[in-house]
């Protein structure tokens, strides 16, 4: 997870919220890669973003992370929206 505004670094593509689901509970405990988000919807390879975090002080601020992403969380259903750090969700090719 890392606030890049939907931009994964090279060797590294957007990943599924399918994927996303299945290791969520893994970001628990971790921080941002490299840059803290402004969105708490999550990037990922789909066209709407269904995943965000949600709950006080789980996205947009310094981690580590309390709970992972998950469906419909930070009020995230079908979201649209584009912000210059926006979360993202990248994984490895």
């Amino acid at each position: 997870m890392d606030g890049i505004g939907g931009q994964c670094s090279v060797g590294y593509t957007l990943g599924s919220e399918t994927v996303l689901s299945i290791i969520s509970n893994l970001f628990i405990g971790l921080n941002y890669k490299t840059t803290i988000s402004d969105n708490c919807c999550v990037i990922t390879s789909e066209t709407y973003s269904n995943y965000g975090m949600g709950g006080v002080g789980q996205c947009n601020t310094q981690g580590p992370f309390r709970s992972g992403p998950n469906l419909n969380g930070g009020g995230c259903f079908n979201y649209t929206g584009t912000k210059p750090r926006r979360l993202t969700f990248c994984v490895s090719n």
